[in-house]
């Protein structure tokens, strides 16, 4: 899995000081073919996110050389968005545990957004690529229509591999 942490300015404060939500991307994977074509996944209960954020995935992907075709893709992309505030936490039943605890302190309108995107083999349905990006926001709601979460999650396929710190020899 590569790991890529990414900061990015959001805005100015009154003081002049700049604030910088960090944003935190990972992806597993080789990555699709070069230069592939690919099709969105049709979504049975399509959500009003849906159509706000494929247009910013099919531009960074276009950037990248892939071609949109509805017919005979090769790839099928499934996008995915999660908001939610940070005083609700995520908490898996095996193994029991919480993957992210409630945050009990902070702004209150603090929040977490998540955009997954992930490629499909069309032919054999194995899974080519992933990647999602994670955002701890300090206003109310999730900012999909802010291209810099798709920027952040498409900027090269694959994301290059975060260089590791060597590890200490016993020795």
């Amino acid at each position: 899995m590569r790991t890529l942490a990414i900061s990015l300015g959001v805005g100015v404060l009154a003081a002049g000081c700049a604030q910088t939500p960090k944003i935190e991307v990972s992806s597993s994977g080789a990555g699709p073919d070069k230069a592939a074509t690919f099709r969105f996944a049709a979504a049975a209960n399509e959500t009003p996110v849906g159509p706000l954020l494929q247009p910013q995935i099919e531009t960074r992907l276009a950037a990248l050389g892939y071609r949109r075709a509805e017919a005979d893709a090769r790839y099928v992309v499934e996008t995915a968005v999660t908001a939610r505030p940070l005083t609700v936490g995520a908490y898996v039943k095996t193994p029991d545990a919480w993957l992210d605890p409630p945050r009990l302190r902070g702004p209150k309108k603090a929040g977490l957004c998540q955009v997954s995107v992930r490629f499909v083999d069309a032919r054999s349905g194995a899974e080519a690529y992933r990647v999602s990006v994670l955002q701890r926001r300090t206003k109310a709601g999730c900012a999909v229509q802010d291209p810099s979460l798709a920027d952040a999650a498409l900027t090269q396929i694959p994301l290059p591999v975060s260089p590791q710190k060597p590890e200490k020899s016993g020795g």
